[in-house]
């Protein structure tokens, strides 16, 4: 079918780390393997790296990442714009992430709320959904009593713990939030196959709800969930 093209706004990591995760993904090989290059000493590392390459040759084709730090709304409105001149449909605008942006001298919450509505427009200018991340408060720890002697700390994000403006809440269109449980182990332990919840918490077009994914943290990957995965 029709490749449309995906423009990615790293605003934090190079483009080269953002191409060895996707190689990771895909490959099933180790990112630090990757990264430090001990994959090469396994003839069939090596053979996965080179087969995941090829596989990927098409995306590395229609994936365009700027890596440039701090940048402003319009300056991703503007880089965005050109891509769509030149290659037509965008398939999906990412922004990574909305609070490293650079909003200027005023006010936080309104400055952030003015990117946010200048985000939503560029969507709707150019036809192509925009993935927009954000960081939470850190507030979703707090103690909620369930019972008499039943207590217990809620973790899961809600819509009040997007840090520092209603306006993402109000503008989007879909809020997902990604929950694992083992992120507060204060052992630090990290399984080598993780729970992620993946919470829709507000759908203007569906339904809500919670569904559960696999996360392999080694290859940076998301899988359909299985209890018991290997």
């Amino acid at each position: 079918g029709e490749h449309h093209s995906v423009v990615f706004f790293s605003l934090e990591q190079p483009r080269e780390q953002i191409f060895e995760r996707m190689l990771a993904a895909e490959s099933g090989v180790g990112l630090e393997d990757i990264r430090t290059g001990v994959f090469i000493a396994n003839p069939k590392d090596v053979e996965k790296i080179a087969k995941a390459r090829e596989t990927l040759s098409h995306v590395f084709e229609n994936i365009h990442v700027d890596d440039a730090p701090a940048v402003s709304s319009s300056y991703i409105s503007s880089v965005a714009r050109q891509q769509y001149f030149e290659k037509g449909q965008i398939g999906l605008i990412i922004i990574d992430y909305l609070h490293i942006m650079k909003l200027g001298e005023r006010n936080l919450v309104e400055a952030l709320g003015d990117a946010v509505k200048d985000l939503r427009a560029l969507g709707r200018e150019l036809k192509c959904p925009v993935l927009l991340l954000s960081q939470l408060s850190r507030q979703p720890e707090t103690s909620t009593t369930l019972g008499e002697g039943d207590k217990r700390v809620r973790r899961r994000p809600e819509l009040s713990d997007l840090r520092s403006s209603g306006e993402i809440e109000q503008s989007a269109d879909v809020v997902l939030f990604l929950h694992r449980e083992s992120y507060y182990d204060a052992s630090g332990f990290v399984p080598d196959v993780d729970e992620v919840e993946v919470i829709v918490k507000k759908n203007r077009n569906g339904r809500i709800g919670i569904t559960t994914l696999n996360w392999i943290p080694s290859i940076m990957k998301y899988k359909d969930y299985d209890d018991s995965p290997w």
